[in-house]
This record gives C-alpha cells, sequence and structure tokens, in this order.
C-alpha cells in the first residue's frame, strides 16, 4: 500500500463494493480517505485519548513501520497467515 497509495485506494474499494463514484473521482475523494489513514494522522489520534475508557488507543497502533511484523508474530504464526492469505486471495490477481 505504501507504493502507489492512490491506486491501492481504489482497488480496495472496488474490491470492498465501494468504488468511487465518476464524480468523487473528478473531486479526488480517495484523497481525503489516504489523508484520514495516514500514519501522521493516525498517530495523532493515537496520542489523544482513547476511543474508549477500558481500551487504550495503543492496543490499536504498532510502530507503523514496514516489516515491523516480525516484533510481533513468529515465524510459525507468519507461515499460516500466509496461507491462510494465498487461500483467501489467489483469485484477486494481488501478488505478495
Amino acid at each position: 500500500m505504501t507504493i502507489d497509495t492512490t491506486s491501492n485506494v481504489k482497488r480496495l474499494a472496488k474490491f470492498l463494493g465501494c468504488p468511487f463514484t465518476e464524480e468523487e473521482e473528478a473531486k479526488d475523494a480517495f484523497q481525503g480517505i489516504i489523508t484520514l489513514c495516514s500514519f501522521e494522522n493516525l498517530s495523532e489520534i493515537h496520542k489523544h485519548g482513547n476511543l474508549r475508557d477500558d481500551l487504550p488507543n495503543s492496543l490499536f497502533f504498532r510502530e507503523g513501520k514496514v516489516g515491523d511484523w516480525r516484533s510481533h508474530l513468529t515465524d510459525d504464526m507468519s507461515r499460516v497467515l500466509d496461507e491462510i492469505t494465498e487461500e483467501k486471495f489467489h483469485d484477486l490477481g494481488i501478488s505478495f
């Protein structure tokens, strides 16, 4: 997602059954989504308050660095996740 973010957001919206309309495309609506979901924006949300009193925002956020998953998943967990991902998404033409 970090490479060609615009195209990936459009593909994701289409995959989710909510493709951008011509009007939304003309208004660059996807740019607002990219901004709202940026690491910079989400890290600000992380710093200020919690979604709920019993759930600190830190439960939902990590470093936001490519490859940081290695700090949280074992090799076995990674292998199982790769197998599930390949099984579920192989028909979508996505390469990993």
